[in-house]
């Protein structure tokens, strides 16, 4: 064997694409994750290992692209996602065995769903025909995650795995962002598919054309208020300068969350921070979480 060749193998694993040749490729789950978090243009992943996710961080030793932080406890895990998400503005991966592993990730996932901050979390599970027995460190995942994400997937065959890993990456981070959570028993981790080629990684889709008489009708109320205000939410973080243009010409009192403030106040502008009841005798108060998200 030519020098170098073991540790070449080492370090692309099972997963190896020879689309030139058009031939089909086998692929353990475990590469595959780690494949196609690779071709999301991951490169750093926070989680705790588990029994029921091993086989996946085996995989992920092996990776020259992502480097592992290894949480002291799982909560600790998703805020260090929450903390790359939000500085690099996409969306970044946790990961945490079944059972206690899961429910320790609830809170952060939650908040993150609350503040809109893309997320993919990926748990694993107890064996698919295990589920539902009350097997060791069994959870419903799927149950709980429910209401805390922005949608969920209980992966029960490895030939989900490629379009679900797409499709989470796309959901977390188009239209309003949110965490999304897979959770793959641990025999899917152990099997063995062959690909023709691999979906297109997920991407944020366009925004929807805004309604021009909806915009015009929003600047009247704006121009005829006497009390103008703008609440200023996460989704205008990414337009400062449009949104600096409407408060000068408009002078409403602005107060944003702590979200979208960094990118909108300035010493130019009349900036409060955002607080129960500071608005209730403005009228008419404009929203413009969603509105400058759509306009920007």
């Amino acid at each position: 064997m030519p020098p170098g060749k073991s540790a070449q193998n080492k370090r692309t694993g099972a997963w190896q694409v020879r689309a030139q040749h058009h031939k089909k490729c086998a692929s353990l789950a475990p590469q595959l994750v780690v494949h196609l978090l690779e071709r999301q243009g991951i490169t750093t992943v926070s989680g705790i290992p588990g029994g029921s996710i091993l086989p996946i961080y085996d995989a992920l030793s092996q990776s020259t692209q992502i480097r592992h932080i290894l949480a002291r406890h799982e909560q600790g895990a998703g805020f260090i996602a929450q903390g790359m998400a939000r500085t690099e503005g996409k969306p970044a991966v946790c990961m945490a065995c079944s059972g206690p592993g899961a429910t320790n990730l609830i809170t952060a996932i939650a908040d993150a769903r609350l503040d809109s901050i893309p997320l993919v979390c990926i748990t694993g599970q107890v064996p698919a025909s295990m589920i539902g027995t009350d097997a060791f460190q069994e959870v419903d995942t799927y149950g709980i995650s429910i209401p805390i994400t922005k949608h969920n997937y209980l992966v029960r065959n490895i030939a989900e795995l490629p379009q679900v890993i797409s499709d989470a990456f796309r959901i977390a981070q188009s239209g309003r962002p949110g965490p999304v959570w897979i959770d793959i028993p641990k025999d899917v981790q152990a099997a063995t598919i062959e690909l023709d080629a691999l979906p297109e990684p997920g991407a944020r889709t366009a925004p929807p054309t805004f309604d021009s008489a909806s915009v015009r009708e929003a600047a009247a109320m704006i121009n005829a208020a006497q009390r103008p205000v703008l609440y200023l939410g996460g989704g205008a973080i990414n337009a400062p300068e449009p949104i600096r243009q409407l408060a000068e010409k408009s002078q409403p009192a602005n107060h944003p969350d702590p979200d979208g403030a960094w990118g909108c106040c300035r010493k130019r502008i009349r900036c409060r921070w955002a607080c129960w009841g500071c608005t209730a005798r403005a009228a008419p108060i404009l929203f413009c979480k969603r509105l400058i998200y759509w306009l920007f």
